[in-house]
């Protein structure tokens, strides 16, 4: 990803204004610590997926005022070429792919974050031989249950 020091600095205080001012929300409810693979992977579908799981790990029904998600792309699988009006965060956390936002092309890989803009036309797609992993975070109404 051909982000500047600067930009990258910027995302990470964005998502780190994010969590506090989620963890603030999530210390009047119970305490919640569980494992991933506790969590429910749903198979998401439609137009233009292929080979993409998702995991809700925290959300509204935490206490969470969004989303922390992870989603898992088979090799050779792909997120649909969509745009929404909400922002998103995102955070690799194992294999190799390419993020396109507006029809640039970003390499990503374990490490990398990227801020997409709502409006902004994204896609994911996972050019590894192992599956592409990472984190995703949205607003409320960035998803459901």
């Amino acid at each position: 990803m051909n982000y500047s020091t600067r930009e990258s600095l910027a995302c990470w205080r964005f998502l780190a204004r994010d969590i506090l001012q989620n963890a603030r929300m999530l210390s009047i409810v119970t305490p919640m610590v569980r494992h991933e693979s506790e969590i429910e992977s749903i198979e998401v579908k439609g137009e233009g997926i292929s080979g993409v799981r998702k995991q809700i790990l925290v959300g509204p029904n935490d206490g969470w005022q969004g989303y922390m998600r992870v989603f898992a792309l088979e090799a050779g699988g792909n997120t649909p070429a969509h745009r929404h009006p909400w922002w998103h965060v995102n955070y690799v956390l194992e294999g190799e792919g390419t993020v396109f936002i507006d029809g640039v092309g970003h390499v990503v890989k374990a490490g990398s974050v990227a801020h997409i803009e709502g409006g902004k036309l994204h896609q994911f797609v996972n050019t590894g031989a192992v599956p592409l992993k990472f984190i995703c975070l949205v607003p409320p109404e960035g998803d459901h249950y």
